[in-house]
């Protein structure tokens, strides 16, 4: 259906779509790991992505010695903020922090994936950035 539109009225434009995206917390510490969210699908309007309530740092390795590095891991965050299905798609160097950064994550609570205010599981992908 279409609105009438009166003489000399301008034709109203439809408002602009915004997607929001969470952007976590750095956690502080001497020896710390900072990360950051991204959805690991699409997201859609009106979508708020999940983003860490609770998240102690990872334990930076004993044995990796003043090295720096990521780890990328993909997840579930579950309607209750929890995480499942806990996978490392990337890592430098490899193999050094894949252990604690799934720990980590394992550990962590997350605000849930809403899409207008329907809660709902969201596979996302998290990165946490290693340094001594």
């Amino acid at each position: 259906l279409k609105s009438a539109q009166r003489p000399g009225e301008k034709e109203k434009e439809a408002p602009s779509k915004e997607i929001a995206v969470a952007k976590p917390k750095a956690a502080a510490a001497k020896r710390s790991a900072r990360g950051s969210t991204e959805s690991a699908d699409s997201i859609a309007v009106g979508e708020v992505l999940p983003k860490p309530v609770y998240s102690p740092p990872p334990k930076y390795p004993v044995d990796a010695k003043g090295v720096s590095g990521w780890v990328v891991l993909q997840f579930t965050v579950n309607v209750d903020g929890s995480t499942t299905s806990v996978e490392v798609v990337g890592s430098n160097p490899k193999g050094v922090f894949d252990e604690v950064a799934m720990h980590a994550i394992h550990s962590w609570v997350f605000s849930p994936d809403t899409v207008n205010g329907a809660r709902q599981r969201k596979l996302i992908r998290y990165r946490l950035d290693f340094k001594p």
